[in-house]
């Protein structure tokens, strides 16, 4: 066909759409980016979090600790499997620093307040 010719439509781009997450996420430690052909969702390492900022509500003590992983974002499920953390989200935190039996479980919710979780 001449490519000229005003039906010639041009070969399909190999690059598919990539999307930039402007919010806070969580990727795990020995987390590596897939090849820019094949990322889908970019994470900017600047909005990369390791650790959290978790209030306990019966000692009024406030521990900074390392986050395993987002169990539930409100958001939706991409949301969760993307690790992005908004308010709302349940974080999976580790409390190895903390004596045993303080807290209940592992996980906790973000909120925006002192309100207990």
């Amino acid at each position: 066909m001449d490519p000229n010719h005003p039906l010639h439509r041009p070969a399909r781009s190999d690059s598919y759409p990539q999307y930039l997450t402007a919010q806070v996420t969580f990727v795990g430690p020995g987390f590596t980016r897939k090849p820019p052909k094949y990322e889908r969702f970019i994470r900017p390492t600047g909005l990369r979090m390791t650790k959290a900022n978790v209030t306990h509500p019966e000692l009024k003590a406030t521990f900074q600790l390392d986050i395993i992983g987002v169990k539930k974002n409100p958001n939706g499920p991409m949301y969760s499997s993307l690790g992005v953390i908004t308010k709302g989200t349940i974080l999976e935190v580790g409390g190895a620093a903390l004596v045993c039996g303080v807290w209940p479980c592992g996980l906790r919710a973000l909120s925006n307040g002192c309100r207990q979780c």
